[in-house]
């Protein structure tokens, strides 16, 4: 890119100066520079040594972001710290705010939601907000949730659009165990009745029920070869 403007020296100055405009985004970009170039003088006047000048500009910007998209947690996992990093200018103390949100997961039953502002001092790179996920006892499935940050409450810093966010999903590691089938109707001849008991959700590890037979008539009892027998 290349912009051409004139300077004019009066009769009998000796100095003057270009002034130039810094535009002051929020962007992390560091150190940037421009040349500044002379061109041959129109008049009685002609270049001298130093011709062109370098301007660098020092980036003061600071960026906020999480450091991860998302994260898989289980249900059992209690309180968790999701990170937050801060990049470019580090001189200044800078505060953000964050929030929680509903996904399919929800607050005051899956986890606990909150809302705060986390704290960089001068220097810091990293902070972490504490998250605390509720363990029920019910087979939901995978469940997910948002902590957002928000919007730089003090300080030189912006918070970055494209990792603002990051998704908490919860991985539940409930089971339930029924019948298969709420009745069966088998002959009296028959050998045996297979009744079908299922798990469901969590199967990584092993469990054990206990199982009982309830009826209308007086008594039953389990002959030797564990059958049932209605008396």
């Amino acid at each position: 890119f290349r912009s051409t403007a004139n300077l004019v020296f009066g009769a009998g100055q000796s100095i003057t100066n270009v002034t130039l405009g810094i535009v002051n985004d929020t962007v992390v970009e560091g150190a940037e520079n421009f040349i500044l170039q002379l061109n041959t003088p129109m008049g009685e006047a002609s270049l001298g040594g130093i011709t062109n000048t370098l301007v660098n500009i020092t980036d003061d910007d600071s960026s906020l972001e999480f450091q991860l998209s998302a994260t898989n947690v289980l249900e059992n996992a209690g309180t968790i710290s999701v990170a937050v990093n801060r990049t470019g200018n580090l001189n200044s103390q800078v505060k953000v705010g964050y929030l929680m949100t509903d996904g399919t997961a929800r607050a005051g039953e899956d986890y606990v939601s909150q809302s705060g502002e986390l704290t960089f001092t001068a220097g810091e790179t990293g902070k972490v907000i504490p998250v605390t996920l509720l363990n029920d006892q019910f087979v939901e499935g995978a469940e997910s949730f948002q902590v957002r940050l928000l919007f730089v409450t003090e300080g030189q810093a912006n918070v970055n659009p494209s990792a603002d966010t990051i998704q908490v999903n919860i991985d539940d590691d409930d089971s339930s165990i029924r019948f298969g089938i709420n009745s069966t109707s088998v002959v009296e001849r028959a050998t045996n009745v297979l009744i079908a008991v299922e798990r469901l959700g969590n199967v990584n590890s092993a469990v054990s029920v206990d199982y009982f037979f309830t009826t209308d008539r007086k008594s039953t009892r389990l002959n030797s070869s564990h059958a049932l027998d209605l008396v």
